[in-house]
């Protein structure tokens, strides 16, 4: 698999994307990509690849959660990383999270699903998302500015456009942790993956409630320290 990969396209982070030991310390898990599918398309400059979600034993099949697509293969010379620099005070411990790769050149999407195993009990969850609401809130301004540097936001782009725009709409919208719950648990259909999609749109909610608080933190913070000038 590495093998293939690295063959058409040619570049260091297939190499680690693709390394076993890579992707398993990052909580994710390939059980099989179409060597032929790889092949067909080696004339493009990246691919997409579906994440599905472990989660409380079992798949989350909605809530927004899959189909996930994130483009982790591609040309290096042709893609980049979106910059959303927050200074060194305020950090996630893996910004990719949240930044997306800005390729100049043709797509296709591998149809295997990669198996992502990052949130194996309620405790790592809530760990990580606490440290990931410090940073959006550190970043919501440029997260959102839609310049050249950053994804752009659009209703009507890729799945992630979309993700962005939607987040970038309800900004300043009130009830922003319930309105977080509503889309993923109603829009998305969380109901459908049952007790476990509840607890999701549950958690995820509190995580909008974090941001919101962290966001007005900051933003006390910031008048005080202008105040004393």
């Amino acid at each position: 698999m590495q093998a293939t990969l690295t063959d058409h396209l040619g570049t260091r982070i297939v190499r680690a994307l693709t390394s076993r030991s890579e992707l398993a310390r990052r909580g994710y898990g390939i059980s099989w990509f179409s060597q032929r599918n790889i092949s067909d398309a080696c004339d493009v400059d990246g691919f997409y690849v579906n994440r599905r979600f472990w989660f409380l034993d079992g798949w989350i099949n909605h809530c927004g959660y899959f189909p996930s697509w994130n483009l982790r293969l591609f040309r290096h010379r042709l893609g980049r990383y979106e910059q959303i620099e927050i200074g060194n005070d305020i950090l996630s411990g893996d910004n990719e999270v949240h930044e997306h790769v800005l390729l100049n050149g043709g797509v296709e999407y591998l149809p295997t699903p990669m198996e992502h195993y990052a949130f194996p009990d309620i405790v790592t969850f809530i760990e990580k998302h606490d440290r990931y609401s410090s940073w959006e809130a550190a970043a919501w301004r440029k997260l959102h500015s839609g310049d050249e540097k950053s994804l752009r936001s659009t209703p009507f782009g890729t799945g992630l456009e979309r993700k962005r725009w939607v987040k970038k709409a309800t900004m300043r919208a009130p009830f922003r942790p319930s309105l977080r719950f509503v889309y993923h648990y109603v829009w998305k259909q969380g109901f459908r993956d049952g007790y476990r999609g509840w607890v999701l749109c549950r958690l995820l909610a509190g995580y909008e409630r974090m941001i919101v608080t962290k966001e007005r933190e900051l933003k006390m913070r910031t008048a005080k320290s202008t105040a004393a000038l």
